[in-house]
């Protein structure tokens, strides 16, 4: 068991004054690694900056920041995502206890805050898919969030295709098709489809 402890003593002091013999000489170059680990070179080219105007559309407070509070949030809505995906009983159940009013509350909580609206306009789409009365209940709730979600985050693709997707879905209805042309959803769509 010594002759062990000795022999692995000694093979490391031997590696290393191997390793600092090549550093040395510039053989080779090696990151500072604990000891058996995969080697690799060192990267050395420097990267040009990029020097340009912003864009005259720029805004610094677009890109908010996601605090600890807006991950749960996140984390819980996608949990509930999964849950409901192509479960009628799951969906029934969340939308009979106050779903889709909370679903609202994400909402007009997090205008500003992408990944949130995302998962909520995922859930609307997947709930409003499921049957009739659902279409209705998200128009009335969530109908103008969703819209004002496309007018501020249309340069946000998947945001924007979550939104359209369930409107897509809720216009399945012509009471619904007659709610979303009054409150201008197509000119809201159609507007910020080429940028």
């Amino acid at each position: 068991m010594i002759w062990d402890i000795c022999s692995s003593c000694f093979f490391r002091i031997r590696f290393f004054s191997f390793k600092r013999i090549l550093f040395k000489k510039r053989l080779i170059k090696i990151e500072r690694t604990p000891f058996l680990k995969r080697k690799r070179p060192i990267n050395r080219k420097k990267t040009k900056k990029t020097k340009g105007k912003k864009p005259a559309d720029f805004n610094p407070s677009a890109n908010v920041v996601m605090t600890g509070h807006h991950k749960l949030v996140q984390r819980l809505l996608r949990m509930l995502s999964k849950l409901t995906f192509n479960s009628k009983k799951n969906t029934e159940l969340s939308v009979n206890n106050n779903g889709i009013p909370v679903l609202n509350m994400c909402l007009e909580a997090f205008p500003k805050i992408a990944r949130i609206l995302e998962v909520v306009l995922v859930i609307c789409s997947n709930w409003v898919f499921v049957n009739d009365p659902n279409k209705i209940k998200v128009r009335n709730h969530c109908g103008k969030s969703i819209i004002s979600a496309i007018n501020t985050h249309h340069s946000d693709l998947r945001v924007y295709k979550n939104a359209i997707r369930a409107i897509g879905n809720m216009s399945l209805i012509d009471e619904n098709v007659l709610w979303l042309t009054k409150h201008h959803a197509v000119k809201a769509i159609t507007r910020h489809m080429n940028q």
